[in-house]
């Protein structure tokens, strides 16, 4: 289908509903698409989507949608083809654009599909077109112009208030309106001699690691991003002017990747390329440092504390170490919270104590402390975050030696940074361990 059909361009009033707020962490719960042509609604559709994670209760009581309602919805990629079909050749429509632009376009990712549209935000036209509000939130804005919202914080009903806010600023200035299309995050860049467009839009939009290199192909930056191409593009953005960010744009003449299937697997490979490899535009080439250890000490009592100190071994547990005093303190926060569902003040641990006992207080954090240990000598975890795809990282002499996934063997020279990233990282993960010969329990 043609955007221009008799005449008329054909936009696609979006709006969803998700796990929470933040566009690169969270799965969508509800879409709703209004096919309009600027005078008249084409079609309609929407449907709820199974996120295939948790609903958290605060999203639940905002949009009344929860685990129960979606637990039979189709995924994602089982509509995802309804949403081409529906969006094709249209403009992107939608109140806070690049909210619902970028969830649907990483959604689509996922699936190995670019989904690409020109898009306008009703949010930026109306602060232009229609002056002079105190908030341009869309339940704000449509009250203040007697816009009726009917299942405010659901799909459907937000995506029809849209429409009616959208009427109004075309009939402000329709033509005002084109010349506001938002470009794609491809927007202006200026190349090297050494490459072309090709070049860069060649590249996945992944997540994964990239190689800026010269002409000889020695590394002058490796990066990481969930995104590969539009964070490459980002190096050439006409707004550098900083001299280091000049000079790099200026020596690359030719880029690679590595695509991986986790933004946590690309955390560890970055880290591991920059130190292997010392790239002249890296600046975190040196260690940092971590003044900071959260020790765990019998009081008088003869229960656990955990304290922060400053007296750091080359035994201590890599994964307690910490940059900053207010770092290894928030850190305290969690591990009760975690543990016992209660706050680090003196009040609510004694009155904990009391409960438990000491046995089992001492117990308790005792077992969420050996989580950031590694529990062998050799042994492979597998983590199962990605659909069809898990990642298994295999563990030798008490060091990770290598990172695989479907036909990739990644491996990797162990230090110091890296083990405290890993510890780090796989305390947060639901995680199978396979032990070897001897090994575990």
């Amino acid at each position: 289908m043609s955007m221009e059909q008799n005449d008329k361009t054909i936009y696609s009033i979006v709006d969803i509903e998700t796990t929470g707020g933040r566009a690169n962490n969270h799965k969508i719960t509800e879409i709703a698409i209004i096919k309009f042509d600027g005078e008249e609604i084409i079609s309609k559709y929407s449907t709820l989507i199974n996120p295939e994670r948790n609903i958290p209760y605060a999203i639940t009581r905002l949009t009344g949608i929860d685990n129960q309602m979606v637990c039979d919805s189709p995924k994602f990629y089982e509509i995802a083809k309804d949403i081409v079909e529906q969006t094709e050749g249209t403009v992107f429509v939608a109140h806070n654009v690049f909210f619902d632009y970028n969830i649907i376009r990483r959604e689509f990712s996922e699936l190995g599909y670019t989904f690409k549209l020109p898009k306008l935000c009703t949010v930026r036209l109306a602060r232009k077109l229609l002056p002079g509000h105190k908030s341009y939130s869309l339940g704000k804005i449509c009250k203040d112009l007697e816009i009726p919202i009917t299942n405010r914080h659901r799909a459907m009903g937000d995506a029809l208030a849209t429409v009616e806010l959208f009427k109004m600023i075309l009939a402000k200035e329709e033509n005002e309106v084109q010349n506001h299309l938002l470009p794609d995050s491809a927007s202006e860049i200026t190349l090297p001699a050494g490459l072309n467009r090709d070049d860069i839009d060649s590249l996945p939009e992944s997540v994964g690691i990239y190689y800026l290199k010269d002409r000889e192909g020695r590394d002058l930056y490796i990066g990481k991003s969930i995104n590969i191409q539009k964070r490459v593009k980002s190096h050439f953005n006409i707004q550098k002017k900083k001299r280091k960010e000049i000079e790099l744009k200026s020596q690359v003449h030719s880029i690679d990747y590595l695509c991986v299937p986790s933004e946590w697997v690309s955390l560890i490979i970055e880290a591991h390329e920059i130190k292997k490899y010392r790239p002249i535009f890296n600046r975190s080439l040196n260690r940092i440092n971590f003044r900071y250890l959260i020790s765990v000490e019998k009081a008088k009592d003869d229960f656990f504390s955990l304290k922060v100190t400053k007296h750091i071994t080359r035994e201590n547990n890599k994964a307690l170490q910490f940059r900053s005093r207010k770092s290894a303190l928030a850190k305290i926060t969690s591990i009760f919270k975690y543990v016992f569902g209660i706050e680090a003040t003196e009040t609510e641990i004694e009155k904990i104590k009391k409960i438990l006992g000491k046995e089992n207080f001492n117990s308790a954090i005792r077992k969420d402390i050996q989580k950031l240990e590694y529990p062998a000598e050799n042994f492979d975890v597998v983590v199962n975050t990605v659909k069809s795809n898990p990642i298994k990282l295999s563990f030798v002499n008490n060091e990770l030696a290598c990172i695989s996934w479907k036909d990739v063997s990644y491996e990797v020279n162990e230090d110091p940074d890296i083990k405290r990233l890993v510890l780090k990282k796989l305390h947060n993960f639901k995680s199978t361990m396979i032990f070897g010969a001897g090994e575990g329990t």
